[in-house]
């Protein structure tokens, strides 16, 4: 969202948490479309077939490529599709963003495969580091190129955070793309409202959360 404010650029989201999904509810959109729409035309994919199912967040006009939201739909679709699906958006976007399920399986492996840059989000505590080192070991065993790939985003930072991020850096290769303050309260009362941490360009009160994507923004863009 932060990144179709602060620029011209297109920019997609896909959802590819099948099961459950979870971006709708966090963006305030209602829909009952989703990219399984498009598995009868997988074959000829292009940027009109792209368009008529996606969402669009109503106040960034990013747009959006929902999930299912069902474990019968879900297994409907075949590891290919997911290729020809984010090929089809790289050819209509500039950046299609993919949020992931945390649990691997075929269709996040290609996801993976497919993409330029994988973001790992971790927070500053000694649990979520040993979830990074058996991630990485499983990367690894499934020849997943991390090199010049993976960076991490460090969530939730406070003053009481059990590490810091010095700490990790004899422990972690890969470099650290941004730091994310925690703003529990900020951040949770816009979900239960579903509302957006962002509603337009320029403005004046951003929570921390916000502040700190926005800056991460500017510097990638």
């Amino acid at each position: 969202q932060t990144l179709k404010l602060e620029s011209t650029a297109q920019v997609v989201l896909i959802d590819l948490n099948l099961q459950f999904g979870g971006i709708e509810t966090c963006l305030g959109v209602e829909s009952n479309r989703s990219f399984v729409d498009l598995l009868p035309v997988a074959n000829e994919l292009n940027e009109s077939h792209i368009h008529n199912v996606v969402d669009k967040e109503s106040y960034s006009h990013l747009d959006l490529l929902l999930s299912p939201r069902d474990a019968e739909a879900a297994e409907l679709v075949p590891e290919d599709f997911i290729s020809k699906l984010i090929r089809a958006c790289r050819r209509s976007y500039d950046f299609v963003i993919i949020d992931l399920p945390s649990e691997m399986s075929v269709l996040t492996y290609t996801a993976l495969e497919e993409s330029d840059l994988i973001y790992y989000v971790m927070d500053l505590n000694t649990l979520s580091l040993q979830i990074y080192k058996q991630a990485e070991m499983l990367f690894k065993r499934l020849n997943i190129d991390t090199l010049d790939r993976l960076e991490l985003v460090i969530n939730k930072i406070s003053k009481d955070t059990e590490l810091k991020v010095k700490d990790i850096n004899s422990f972690v290769s890969n470099p650290v793309a941004t730091e994310v303050r925690l703003d529990y309260k900020g951040v949770q009362s816009m979900m239960n409202q579903g509302e957006p941490l962002r509603k337009e360009r320029g403005e004046k009160k951003l929570s921390p959360v916000a502040k700190d994507v926005r800056k991460w923004v500017l510097g990638m863009i």
